[in-house]
């Protein structure tokens, strides 16, 4: 049986949500829809990736405090803004 993709959405409003997709694989619109726009990638340590708005300090996006910070625990410095989405880079089927 296949398994759907899953993602945690840190939102700027410092609010999480899990979330679950159809299919194994969370695809380019769902990624655009949950930042609000085109999309940017930060690779984390762990296998794991924050997407971004690649425009989100152009468009004066709030803050992303937990987004942030997660980024820096992992040595990425990077002050990030507007909604993100934390998902796996190595989903399997199972």
């Amino acid at each position: 049986m296949k398994k759907n993709a899953i993602g945690v959405l840190f939102s700027a409003d410092n609010s999480i949500k899990a979330l679950e997709f159809k299919g194994s694989h969370v695809t380019l619109e769902e990624m655009q829809k949950c930042v609000g726009g085109y999309i940017e990638f930060i690779y984390l340590n762990d296998g794991m990736v924050l997407v971004v708005n690649e425009e989100g300090l152009i468009l004066n996006l709030p803050y992303n405090e937990r987004a942030t910070n997660t980024a820096l625990a992992e040595g990425k410095k990077h002050n990030i803004v507007g909604d993100v989405l934390l998902i796996g880079t190595n989903f399997k089927n199972k």
